[in-house]
């Protein structure tokens, strides 16, 4: 019999600034996100995951260990964003975007920062790090930034990069329906007030 597979909600605004535009004001707003937003990328509803049709054909729920729900906007030079990631063995830490995702018991998981393998994103340099572990019903907002101060050897302008993420484990699946996208959305809560708040952010010049 299929073991059930986990599902983990990630909401990311990430925004790119160019120095004029780094503001406290700016800043401010970016960091003031919706309460409520509207998706398509999927659900978890009573051990029931529905899904986009469009992953009908492709996707082995049997085989799936965990699947990652992607709602939020990225920079305009990384703006697409996957709406699901799907995973396979989950022994070894996965690669999520800028960070690693490790299983460690039956309902909870390890968030890391994978800065290594994205130094991207700039000044301050830091070292991978566990930022906290993801337990089921709490939902854990995690913010970062950094400086793009290579840009100045090449004749570019300075860019400061601001990372704002809200992650929950929601649970176990243990079957999967798909649907068209008219009947696919749904509003989904960003419970930023309630939540573990974690701040790795810098001050940046």
């Amino acid at each position: 019999m299929k073991s059930k597979t986990d599902v983990i909600q990630i909401h990311r605004s990430e925004k790119v600034f160019k120095k004029i535009n780094y503001t406290s004001e700016q800043r401010e707003e970016f960091w003031n996100p919706l309460n409520v937003i509207e998706s398509e990328s999927g659900y978890l509803k009573e051990g029931v995951l529905v899904l986009p049709i469009k992953y009908q054909n492709s996707l082995n729920f049997q085989e799936c260990e965990l699947i990652i729900l992607n709602d939020g906007l990225g920079f305009q030079d990384r703006s697409e964003i996957t709406e699901i990631e799907i995973f396979r063995g989950l022994k070894a830490p996965k690669k999520v975007g800028i960070f690693t995702i490790q299983k460690t018991s039956s309902d909870c998981y390890a968030l890391s920062l994978n800065f290594k393998d994205n130094s991207w994103i700039g000044v301050p340099e830091r070292d991978n790090h566990k930022i906290c572990d993801l337990l089921v019903g709490q939902m854990v907002r995690y913010q970062l930034n950094g400086k793009s101060d290579f840009t100045s050897s090449v004749g570019w302008e300075r860019r400061f990069y601001e990372f704002d993420y809200h992650f929950e484990l929601l649970g176990q699946a243990t079957s999967v329906e798909f649907r068209k996208t008219k009947e696919l959305s749904v509003l989904k809560e960003i419970r930023s007030e309630n939540c573990k708040f974690i701040n790795e952010r810098k001050i940046l010049r």
